[in-house]
């Protein structure tokens, strides 16, 4: 299958994603009426509280559960990183004791409330992380009919795991979101980062 797939979500936005290509918090456009000042995401510690104040935002505000789970998500990424800083290459052009950030940018773009055709067949999921080998489908409850995509159900137990356990426990590399990408890009400044330093 190598047709894109349109995906409804948050009830009000659609993305195009392409199967063998996986959705990141970079490279797709934002449902924003304007993009933030780059000076104001300049830095990628401000940058990622942008974007986890943006998907809160698409969430319902009743809906506890994928609150929590989305403000969890973004709290995760950027303490694996955190974890991970020595190994990560510093950016040139950020300040070194916060650059190792800018690769959570790399971590995949959680999708609430998603509508979408797979294989020939209709899903609604909680949250949606679409990855190079396909989506996965995150509840937060088990669902009614039989489950024909990748899918975790999530309970209180998950929710409150420490960082690196709670992205691990999504499966696949989304607790290594960072392995594949030669060099983060800013979710909002088209231009390339400056570059790795040596």
């Amino acid at each position: 299958m190598t047709d894109c797939v349109t995906i409804s979500y948050d009830g009000s936005n659609t993305i195009d994603v392409q199967p063998g290509r996986a959705l990141r918090l970079t490279g797709e456009a934002y449902p924003l009426f304007r993009p933030p000042e780059p000076a104001s995401v300049a830095d990628p510690v401000d940058c990622l509280e942008f974007l986890k104040t943006l998907h809160l935002s698409l969430c319902p505000v009743f809906d506890i559960r994928l609150r929590r789970w989305m403000g969890r998500y973004f709290d995760a990424v950027a303490e694996v990183a955190d974890l991970h800083a020595g190994e990560l290459a510093p950016i040139a052009g950020l300040d070194p004791a916060t650059s190792h950030r800018a690769w959570c940018y790399a971590a995949y773009r959680p999708l609430s409330n998603a509508v979408f055709e797979f294989e020939g067949q209709q899903h609604q999921v909680p949250v949606l992380l679409w990855l190079a080998d396909g989506p996965v489908a995150l509840r937060f409850a088990p669902g009614g009919a039989p489950e024909t995509l990748r899918s975790l159900t999530l309970g209180d137990g998950e929710l409150a795991a420490p960082a690196a356990a709670f992205l691990a426990a999504l499966g696949g590399d989304i607790d290594q979101y960072w392995r594949d990408v030669a060099a983060p890009r800013h979710p909002f400044v088209r231009s390339a980062l400056s570059g790795l330093r040596g």
